[in-house]
């Protein structure tokens, strides 16, 4: 697999944990992803999935949504989608999956 054209971060700030999508989210980020995913659950905080720069997201990338708002869920943590781009929502509501992201307030 080439070299990862996208990244995924975790960073804490006064509000929550936000996680950071940029770029391409595919299979090549899956370290970033389960770090990311690590991260938010142990800072047991609000996590905020920062999704303005997507340019592109694949099955593996919708799976880390998934697997990122579950595992928040579970822990008890409020998890929010922000600034999903048109395609990540069109999508999502395609998988039947809008319900599981609410949109950030």
């Amino acid at each position: 697999m080439d070299a990862a054209v996208g990244t995924i971060g975790a960073e804490e700030t006064a509000a929550g944990t936000v996680v950071r999508l940029t770029g391409e989210i595919d299979g090549a980020l899956r370290q970033q992803a389960d770090a990311a995913v690590a991260v938010a659950v142990a800072a047991a905080r609000p996590v905020v999935l920062d999704a303005a720069g997507i340019r592109f997201i694949d099955s593996t990338g919708i799976a880390f949504l998934v697997r990122c708002a579950t595992a928040c869920t579970r822990a008890g943590l409020d998890v929010r989608l922000l600034d999903p781009p048109d395609h990540l929502v069109a999508l999502l509501r395609m998988l039947g999956l809008d319900g599981l992201l609410l949109p950030a307030r």
